[in-house]
């Protein structure tokens, strides 16, 4: 039923009511306010007769009489008039015929004194009687006047006053109905001409459909509250904001402004921090004319997705891991060299450069005999430094033998294909005892096979059948992308895929491609560090700062379970581990709230990745190489956070220092030391130094402060050189000379130094 339908039906449903009210409880109401008026005004006509001297009199003439009578019914609206005597006959009447006799004998036998009024009979054959008493000259009832009315017809005052209000009734439910048919027009106008049920419909379809969509959507009124968000937006925000949905514009965006958004254009992909995330955010204004309203649509898309979509569409992400891994392992063995350098262990360092050399060589001779294309030798070569960073046993097969040369449209997926199929077994061997992968490609009678076993778990039947379509994946935070992409680049080559895969042989991923060369033209500290060498020399760094390394983890199943065990101070870790992201580790040591201070060192130089580790509260990020100086400047800025946060009050200075204020006029005195030396830490070796001028030692020092030998030698040597110490020797019998210090003058030593 339409819209209009039902509110004509429902106005007519009202105006029925109103007239059954009327013609019934109305219309009683009324007859028996006109039966009181005639009442009242046969009982003026009644007295008035009892009045008259003639009537009060009993020496008047009958005919007199019947004269005075006659002439008051003419002159009124009575029926019939009768004058009864005390007694109660009858002493002289006008109309007595037409009276009721067993109404005229109650009135003969009720009190003579009576002044009242009654109705007699019913439907449409009503009289009404009046009574007054006549009194005589010492003002004693000498008999009563008794008058009538005869509705013969029914009450012709009370049916006009029925029929007016039926019809003026009926004029209201006329004029109602056009007034409905005027505002339903107004509103289905404001409904786009749609139907309720149509409205409905489309709620339903507008839900399901935005629950559908990956990207999160905030629709938000023009007061800046949030009228509906779709299921993504709901599952973004709870976890940006810690489980709880924000109400407002302002709540997700504070730094924004509402109304200027509201106003502007729309703008598309900007890059927002929501929480505790980065999000690509559209914003795009709704502007109703008719009524005139405004709303706004909001968009988002963690940006880490869209980067990770767009490498894993392009296949660019396969090269930027073969670049990556070289480069961690790179950076691993210039962390190797140079510490040795440090050490000046020149016959170790002659003998690791050389190994190093003829490993590479051997490795590269022997892939470049398989694999004649340089492309795709190189990129395998790369995957080899890229399993020996996850700790996977890398087999190229003796039977791998590619000696043709490919088109570029050829290398690119076979690169793809590859890349796809050797980072899902290393992905799949983790967490095994055995993590062994191996690498097969060889060509035969026209045809590329690509063979890639790994001796992880098996792969569940039900999932080997729709293993290959978009978005379906066997990992846990996998996005169902890669296979899809291998599938897709054999099949622009007119080639397939399959898997096999069974509990007690592995997984084998095999690709087949039909072969074309270039010439066919066709175009279809606890320590988390990996490398155990540069985890050995930043513990060799640790010890002689003074800190006592008490676990070393080789990948991040090792550092979460140290964490789960003990809490440590402080931890080195590194961005690239196998099993997981090392940011993704420092958000799990935040979630648990410990209160580990963290130092990163990491080859990784992405500056995303490097804001995103000083978000997270890291104290320092240092890039491999480093050099030993380096890592002690942030040692020494650990220290000096430790100091401060065992501190019950903080100075304005130390809040600044702790919270590592630029524009603050006293962190700016601290830039004019020299490298490695803060004032604060200056400030706290003068103030534990001796008063009295007497000589001391740097374990003396260390003991009251706290600090390590090798940083208040650094600061004691550096106040030597502001000539506000000097040193002594004393000489033993055998052995080095001991240092002491000594001031050269007694009292204030911060004061001199600033």
């Amino acid at each position: 039923m339409k819209l209009r339908t039902k509110i004509t039906l429902l106005v007519c449903s009202v105006v029925i009511v109103i007239l059954l009210l009327n013609r019934y409880p109305v219309s009683m109401s009324l007859q028996s306010t006109m039966t009181q008026a005639d009442g009242r005004a046969l009982m003026d006509i009644a007295y008035q007769i009892s009045i008259t001297p003639e009537v009060s009199s009993t020496e008047t003439e009958q005919a007199e009489l019947e004269t005075l009578l006659r002439k008051t019914v003419e002159g009124s609206n009575c029926t019939a008039l009768v004058l009864l005597a005390a007694d109660g006959t009858v002493r002289c009447g006008i109309g007595q015929n037409d009276m009721d006799p067993a109404v005229l004998k109650d009135y003969c036998g009720s009190p003579i004194d009576e002044r009242s009024y009654r109705l007699c009979g019913d439907g449409e054959k009503q009289t009404l009687y009046a009574v007054c008493p006549i009194r005589d000259s010492l003002d004693n009832p000498c008999g009563r006047v008794l008058v009538m009315l005869k509705y013969d017809t029914g009450n012709a005052g009370t049916a006009k006053a029925q029929r007016d209000l039926d019809a003026m009734t009926i004029l209201v439910m006329i004029i109602a109905l056009i007034f409905v048919w005027d505002i339903t027009d107004n509103i289905k106008g404001s409904m786009f001409n749609l139907e309720p049920v149509e409205i409905a419909q489309l709620l339903v379809e507008r839900n399901a459909l935005t629950d559908a969509v990956r990207d999160g959507l905030l629709s938000i009124s023009e007061e800046g509250k949030i009228l509906h968000l779709n299921k993504t937006a709901q599952e973004l925000l709870s976890a940006s904001f810690s489980g709880k949905t924000p109400e407002t514009f302002a709540e997700v965006f504070p730094w924004l402004s509402f109304d200027d958004i509201l106003q502007n254009e729309p703008y598309y992909d900007s890059e927002c921090h929501i929480g505790t995330d980065s999000y690509y955010v559209s914003f795009i204004p709704i502007r109703v004319e008719k009524p005139q309203h405004r709303s706004l649509l909001v968009t988002f898309r963690p940006k880490q997705e869209m980067v990770r979509f767009a490498e894993d569409i392009t296949g660019v992400k396969t090269y930027i891991e073969a670049l990556r891994a070289q480069m961690h392992e790179f950076n691993n063995k210039l962390q190797v060299v140079a510490g040795l350098l440090h050490e000046k262990n020149y016959d170790e360092l002659d003998k690791y450069i050389s190994g190093l050399v003829h490993l590479r060589a051997r490795e590269m001779e022997s892939l470049s005999q398989k694999i004649h294309d340089p492309v795709l030798a190189a990129f395998i070569m790369s995957k080899y430094d890229r399993a020996a960073e996850q700790k996977v046993d890398l087999i190229l097969t003796d039977r791998t033998e590619l000696q043709c040369e490919l088109s570029e449209e050829m290398q690119q997926d076979m690169v793809v294909i590859t890349g796809n199929l050797l980072e899902n077994a290393f992905d799949a061997v983790q967490g095994c005892a055995m993590r062994i992968v191996t690498l097969e490609i060889r060509e035969s009678a026209g045809d590329i096979m690509i063979a890639v076993w790994d001796s992880g778990m098996e792969i569940p039947q039900e999932l080997r059948e729709v293993l290959f379509d978009y978005g379906v994946t066997s990992k846990e935070n996998g996005n169902g992308i890669g296979l899809h992409l291998v599938r897709q680049a054999c099949g622009r080559h007119g080639g397939y895929v399959s898997v096999v895969s069974d509990a007690q042989s592995g997984t084998e991923f095999v690709a087949h491609i039909p072969y074309h060369t270039k010439e066919d033209g066709v175009c279809t500290d606890a320590l988390s560090e990996d490398d155990p060498q540069v985890a050995k020399l930043n513990a060799t760094y640790l010890a002689q700062e003074g800190f006592l390394v008490s676990a070393v983890a080789a990948d991040a199943s090792q550092a979460l379970a140290a964490m789960e065990e003990q809490t440590f101070d402080l931890v080195l870790l590194d961005v690239f581990l196998p099993g997981m992201n090392g940011l993704e580790l420092l958000r799990r040591l935040r979630a648990t709230q410990q209160t580990s201070e963290v130092i990163i060192i990491s080859a990784a130089r992405d500056s995303a990745q490097i804001c995103e580790a000083l978000r997270l509260g890291c104290v320092d990020y240092i890039i491999k190489p480093f050099s030993p100086d380096r890592l002690h400047l942030a040692l020494e800025k650990y220290r000096q956070r430790s100091l401060l946060m065992r501190k019950s009050f903080l100075e304005q200075g130390e809040v600044d220092q702790l919270a590592a204020t630029k524009d603050n006029p006293e962190t700016e005195q601290i830039a004019e030391y020299p490298k490695g030396i803060e004032q604060k830490t200056l400030e706290c070796i003068c103030e534990n130094l001796p008063k009295d001028g007497t000589a001391f030692n740097v374990q003396e020092i260390a003991e009251r402060t706290n600090l390590s030998r090798v940083s208040i030698k650094k600061y004691l040597d550096y106040l030597c050189e502001r000539r506000v110490l000097r040193q002594t020797y004393v000489y033993g019998n055998k052995g080095r000379p001991a240092t002491l210090y000594q001031a050269v003058s007694t009292g204030d030593h911060t004061s001199r130094l600033l």
